[in-house]
């Protein structure tokens, strides 16, 4: 691979049924004030304890990883080749930033494309709406 190129978010995601980000989404205040307070920026790090942890269950139990994917990547697991769970639950958890969670829990509130408003929570408290500059999708080639 020579050039790879991400834009974030990939998708509005609107209906999402995911877990993770139905709770970023209508959780949003409190997820944020919980993050920030014990300082928590990458859910599910990849580090060894983590790793350790959860292919000691997922070789064992997969069941339980199968709970952990349905949580935190998609409620219908019928979807996914069973071959292949091994392999991806070998490479999990891979962490990924907090803030992109709450970016998308952002973008499914507005329903809109809208870059990072870091200030979101803030605008809670004044009772009003945050929209940030919408991502300019007719900009990309």
């Amino acid at each position: 691979m020579n050039l790879f190129v991400a834009l974030a978010p990939i998708t509005k995601i609107p209906n999402t049924t995911s877990g993770t980000l139905q709770f970023a989404a209508f959780s949003y205040r409190p997820l944020y004030d919980a993050v920030d307070l014990v300082n928590y920026w990458e859910m599910l790090p990849a580090n060894w304890m983590d790793s350790t942890l959860t292919n000691l269950f997922c070789n064992h139990i997969l069941d339980f990883c199968i709970f952990l994917e349905e949580f935190f990547a998609t409620d219908d697991p019928t979807t996914d080749d069973k071959d292949r769970c091994n392999v991806y639950f070998d490479h999990f958890p891979a962490g990924t930033p907090t803030q992109s969670i709450l970016l998308y829990g952002q973008n499914i509130r507005e329903d809109r494309f809208q870059v990072w408003a870091p200030d979101y929570v803030t605008w809670f408290d004044i009772g009003q709406k945050r929209q940030t500059d919408l991502i300019p999708l007719e900009n990309i080639d």
